[in-house]
């Protein structure tokens, strides 16, 4: 029987990981640095592993994973969290010698972290990006507004809005670590279509599954995670996505981000997620199954392209994400589709699976106690 070893399992997309694995009957180890890990109650998680933190104890976390490959045998390892690959990485061809490592090579794989690499390849081979500001005194005051990202990491964490000349001034006195580390960009028009690709590569670069969707609504709601989204078939964002990959000779999986532009109706480029995706639950109900295909990729098995998928499904982030956007959006009671449209048969669940009952009841139960941790806030500021 075939076994993979899945890191993060308190996250959302760990859970659908486990799922999309376990019903297709392979055994996942599911690894957590608390007994709060929702994972570790799904019906189809085989075995529990605690571990220290990736990103509190990352040499002790690399311990850990190299201790279970070299007493066990896996045909696969998933690290879901960026913070657990930079983990593994300094030992990559120990694991690489006990297991199948689904990844790029290492400098592929931070080029992709760096978001000011990533959008300087980009704009090198024809795909557009927002405009840059190399130094806060480049920013003049009709370029106003715009918006510093930290260069690495992903989502909205760090993200700041800036209106006026005035505005830069005070933020540039408070950034928690050096501009440096930090991109300005012009802020795209926030009217503009959010949308994304999915990819699964081989190991001869050649792109083996994609799937497109747009976001209907985040949290926050000016900027952040995807709370809802749709499936979609686009093909210039496909296009645009396999490109930008390829020049990176990409292994695995990975999430192309794009925003249209409305000012010139143009996608451009906003970052790189190198590993599986919050949304994962999406491609997984559209009949995508990148947790599988890279199985079975590991496995050496012959696969199919897959580009042809239903467009028009929907998936749910409900909680916390959904709930929080329809709290903090004024247009609550408005929105489209509407809130309360709980049992829409083409929309499903990142958290819930009627196949899984003790598993969505430990989700909930695992967000609602994670809460009230210290260092849980600690890890969403950051």
């Amino acid at each position: 029987m075939s076994k993979v070893l899945i890191t993060d399992g308190l996250w959302r997309k760990s859970v659908v990981a486990v799922r999309a694995l376990g019903k297709a009957g392979i055994q996942a180890t599911v690894t957590g640095d608390s007994v709060l890990t929702s994972s570790f109650y799904s019906r189809y998680c085989h075995k529990r592993l605690l571990t220290p933190s990736p990103t509190a104890e990352p040499s002790a976390f690399l311990g850990a994973i190299l201790e279970e490959l070299a007493t066990h045998e896996y045909d696969l390892i998933i690290p879901m969290e960026d913070d657990s690959i930079r983990a593994l990485l300094p030992s990559r061809q120990e694991i690489e010698g006990l297991t199948y490592f689904p990844f790029p090579s290492t400098e592929s794989l931070l080029l992709a972290f760096d978001k000011k690499r990533t959008l300087a390849l980009a704009s090198q081979v024809g795909i557009p990006v927002p405009r840059q500001y190399c130094v806060p005194g480049d920013v003049g005051e009709r370029d106003y507004p715009i918006v510093l990202k930290p260069a690495t990491g992903s989502g909205s964490h760090g993200l700041v809005f800036v209106e006026s000349q005035e505005r830069l001034n005070s933020v540039l006195r408070t950034l928690p670590a050096r501009l440096e580390t930090y991109l300005i960009e012009e802020r795209l028009p926030p009217q503009g279509e959010e949308v994304g690709a999915n990819l699964l590569f081989d190991r001869n670069h050649d792109c083996l599954a994609g799937f497109t969707y747009k976001r209907l609504r985040d949290y926050p709601v000016a900027g952040g995670p995807s709370t809802l989204r749709e499936s979609t078939k686009d093909p210039e964002l496909l296009d645009m996505s396999v490109r930008l990959l390829r020049q990176l000779n990409w292994h695995g999986v990975a999430m192309v981000e794009f925003k249209r532009d409305t000012r010139d109706n143009r996608l451009k480029l906003m970052e790189i997620n190198p590993r599986f995706w919050g949304s994962l639950a999406l491609p997984v109900a559209s009949g995508v199954n990148f947790p599988l295909l890279l199985m079975q990729m590991a496995r050496g098995e012959a696969i199919k392209p897959i580009f042809d998928y239903r467009a028009g499904v929907r998936a749910r982030w409900l909680i916390p994400g959904d709930i929080l956007h329809f709290l903090s959006n004024p247009n609550r009671f408005h929105l489209q589709p509407s809130f309360f449209n709980f049992f829409d048969s083409n929309t499903h669940y990142d958290d819930f699976d009627p196949a899984d009952p003790i598993g969505n009841v430990a989700v909930v139960a695992c967000t609602l106690l994670n809460a009230v941790k210290p260092s849980m806030w600690r890890y969403v500021r950051r």
